[in-house]
């Protein structure tokens, strides 16, 4: 048996003080993880976690694990992958909702299928590995709840105390004899695709920030094609006329090819930044667009991306009584949706349906003269109370590209032709933050969905090297220890409840966390 060092030891006990904690409306955070799938050579478990909402309130959030199982008595864990998945609008695409028959045809089937058990040819061995897939905070134990998409704050804390709680969980089969140990020098690494590349740049960022590195092992992060500024996002769709970064596309201005993505976003901010708490959807979408029912379909967490594409399909084809019973002809949806087409599946994936909705008359007239004003992002603005404004700086508040210089190596996937995720999100990225600790990987020139396959396809080839060249960047900070009674952090910065590091003691009132306390200022 290995020794335990600080961090799991201090883990083991706070596992043990929270193990009861009750969040109302929820279920108690677990005290074992909760076997799903007993497969060959990998466990697949379930467990739920105790972490805060976007206002400091307890809140408990499931996530899954997947555990490389042992077939040699001297096998260890040498790798914790932080595993941050795609956009998802349906509970049953979350981690915990996996199926048992271990479907290939979703991201984490993916995972599930080829990471644990695979041939340790390569260090750091994918096949010797944990896998902690959260669920993010909307999904799984928290369906009833908005997702706060693209809140990068708030996300990331949530996916470490994920990580810590998950590892605690699984440390106590260790010490059963239930699960393989932890080799001495295992290493963590964040990956995802799409909001989940998002996600596991903020994971990167809120490890370092808050001094996690030397306790998490943390290595570093594979990133792919993440909406990491989406300042720029949102400029492409206005002025990208199918010819940006050298590769020709079906973009055209004023267009976006995947319109669910507006209202998530939109309501992400609503959900999670103060300045947005008194301003609602009808101030940015027109009510042709609400009348779609498509924030239904969203907050409903039943109905999936792939099924809102073929709904909005349905509409351009056959039109849309409204509740109200406002009428809409085929011919008025379609100049909503001035495309919508199907892409036939294949071996592994049923029919794809496109639709390409209109910004002039996706959003209101306010909206739409704001943000394709390019001066309007010279700077961002600081009077609160316009909504236009407000959400111009929640957008930037969420930017990944400013405010903190990596301390760890980052591998980006991004391709040119990607015109949801737009590859100006990493050239922005590396233009604050060149370093030769940064890599860009042009593994295709497929749009958003496709590069998202070939993104994981990389985990059968590839993959292996980008991790391998993130570990030899790996530099030991020493683990410390945490005091086991209190879990302080040993800084003596100032943070807002979701992690965020202020410059200085605050001034306004509220709730924040110092030297890990919560502390009220009055």
């Amino acid at each position: 048996m290995k020794k335990l060092d600080f961090f799991f030891l201090s883990l083991i006990f706070f596992l043990t003080s929270v193990q009861n904690i009750v969040v109302a409306g929820n279920n108690n955070a677990s005290d074992r993880l909760k076997t799903r799938i007993n497969g060959n050579k990998k466990v697949y478990y379930t467990y739920n976690y105790p972490s805060v909402d976007a206002q400091g309130n307890p809140i408990v959030l499931s996530s899954a694990l997947i555990a490389y199982k042992p077939n040699m008595a001297n096998d260890v864990i040498e790798t914790v992958l932080i595993g941050c998945h795609i956009t998802i609008t349906s509970t049953k695409q979350c981690p915990s909702e996996f199926p048992e028959d271990q479907s290939l045809t979703s991201e984490t089937g993916v995972v599930y299928n080829f990471l644990p058990g695979a041939s340790p040819s390569t260090y750091p061995s994918l096949g010797n590995c944990v896998i902690i897939l959260p669920d993010y905070e909307g999904y799984g134990e928290t369906s009833q709840r908005t997702h706060p998409y693209l809140a990068q704050e708030l996300t990331s804390r949530q996916v470490v105390d994920a990580v810590n709680y998950g590892l605690a969980l699984y440390r106590k089969e260790v010490e059963l004899g239930d699960a393989l140990d932890f080799s001495d020098d295992w290493l963590s690494f964040c990956y995802g695709y799409s909001q989940g590349g998002s996600v596991a740049l903020a994971t990167q960022r809120y490890i370092e920030q808050n001094n996690l590195s030397g306790q998490l092992h943390f290595a570093g992060s594979i990133c792919g094609d993440g909406p990491y500024d989406l300042i720029t996002t949102l400029r492409y769709f206005f002025e990208d006329d199918g010819n940006s970064y050298g590769v020709a596309t079906e973009h055209r201005k004023d267009k976006i090819s995947m319109p669910v993505v507006m209202p998530l976003i939109a309501q992400g901010m609503l959900a999670a930044n103060t300045d947005m708490q008194n301003h609602q959807l009808t101030e940015y979408f027109s009510k042709k667009f609400l009348d779609t029912g498509i924030i239904s379909w969203i907050n409903k967490k039943t109905i999936s991306t792939d099924d809102i594409s073929k709904l909005l399909y349905t509409l351009c084809e056959e039109g849309l009584t409204a509740a109200d019973g406002t009428v809409y002809t085929p011919r008025e949806m379609q100049q909503l949706f001035t495309s919508h087409s199907i892409k036939a599946g294949g071996l592994l994936s049923s029919d794809k349906y496109y639709v390409t909705a209109d910004l002039k008359e996706m959003m209101t007239p306010a909206f739409y003269a704001y943000f394709s004003n390019a001066n309007n992002f010279s700077t961002v603005p600081a009077a609160q109370g316009d909504p236009m404004q407000d959400l111009h700086r929640a957008l930037a508040e969420n930017s990944l590209v400013e405010g903190w210089t990596p301390q760890h190596r980052i591998v980006f996937f991004h391709s040119k032709g990607d015109i949801v995720v737009p590859y100006g999100n990493y050239i922005e990225f590396e233009r604050k933050h060149a370093s030769p600790d940064i890599k860009i990987v042009n593994h295709t020139t497929e749009d958003h969905v496709d590069a998202g396959t070939a993104f994981y396809l990389q985990f059968m080839s590839s993959m292996p090297e980008h991790f391998k060249w993130i570990a030899e960047g790996y530099m030991p900070t020493g683990i410390r220890n945490i005091d086991a009674t209190t879990t302080k952090i040993a800084d003596d910065h100032w943070y807002t409840t979701t992690g965020k590091k202020l410059l200085e003691k605050p001034k306004k009132k509220g709730v924040y966390i110092h030297r890990g306390e919560k502390v009220i200022i009055h």
